[in-house]
């Protein structure tokens, strides 16, 4: 009997790779599957998107990654809905136009790039749903500003810091609220919208990155007023470091990103939440603690 369950296992699988085989032959698209033993440290083939899905991380994952030889591209699949309705709007329209050009004003200046000078470029919805399914993106003006809820108006940077979530990059700036009360939710969890800004947290356990990155100061991104992240952007400077291009180009080598990785998880922690007993921020290795080395 377990001989049996085993082998319908299998042939259900291989049904299931055929099937999405055939799919992709049909249009004209050739994506990778991730196989049991792959080495995670291998960059992604040059014929092939790779799709990267994954909800058990600090932040949902959700980007496909292709190597076009002089430079790399990231799409994003994604459907924007009004957050109330869940259905799409002229407000959702008009995010998904704001989108592309916050994607086309970067692309245009070459502002991401990995360690080897070798650029990233961003597309939105250039692989089928099929292989890639859409990731849900509520859009609401009165909404608080995050990976998985947009207003439009945003800025350019702002909207890009937003998208890289998708792939697994954390917040890198200090968590300004200074006043922690772990009583009472500090956001409405179906709307997403603050109850009231004296009771939001701090995630006073996030550790400090580059703050004139672009997964840096959250203040800047909003506010062009003479700050260096837009003048990076207007100079064409790389907006990346090293760790940043590492994580999206092999989001699984745990090698490579050890350090990230244990610095990155403490981005959404705060001491209100108890551990063994007493209010403290989880462990975390000491570079953690010094800006921009744990990026590098």
């Amino acid at each position: 009997m377990q001989l049996i369950t085993v082998l319908k296992l299998k042939n259900a699988t291989i049904n299931l790779m055929l099937k999405l085989l055939l799919l992709c032959l049909l249009l004209g698209t050739s994506f990778s599957i991730q196989a049991e033993g792959e080495n995670y440290c291998l960059l992604p083939n040059s014929n092939q998107w790779k799709i990267f899905i994954d909800d058990s991380g600090v932040l949902k994952k959700s980007y496909g990654l292709k190597d076009f030889g002089d430079y790399w591209q990231i799409n994003f699949n994604i459907k924007f809905i009004e957050s109330h309705m869940l259905v799409l709007t002229k407000e959702s329209e008009e995010m998904k136009k704001e989108v592309q050009e916050a994607i086309a004003h970067f692309n245009a200046r070459d502002l991401l790039a990995d360690e080897n000078g070798k650029n990233f470029y961003l597309s939105l919805n250039q692989v089928s749903k099929e292989i890639h399914p859409a990731f849900i993106i509520k859009v609401n003006q009165q909404s608080n500003i995050t990976y998985q809820f947009y207003r439009t108006g945003m800025t350019k940077e702002t909207i890009i810091h937003e998208l890289l979530h998708l792939t697994g990059l954390v917040d890198e700036y200090k968590s300004v609220n200074q006043y922690q009360d772990c009583r009472v939710p500090s956001v409405d969890p179906k709307s997403n919208i603050q109850i009231s800004k004296d009771l939001v947290p701090t995630f006073n356990c996030r550790h400090i990155g580059d703050q004139n990155g672009i997964m840096g100061d959250f203040e800047k991104l909003t506010n062009p007023e003479d700050n260096l992240i837009f003048s990076k952007v207007a100079n064409g400077e790389n907006l990346f470091l090293p760790a940043h291009s590492r994580k999206i180009l092999k989001p699984k080598c745990f090698d490579e990103n050890r350090v990230y990785n244990s610095c990155a998880k403490n981005a959404y922690e705060q001491t209100c939440h108890k551990k063994f007993g007493v209010f403290q921020c989880p462990s975390s290795p000491n570079i953690c603690n010094e800006e921009i080395e744990w990026l590098k």
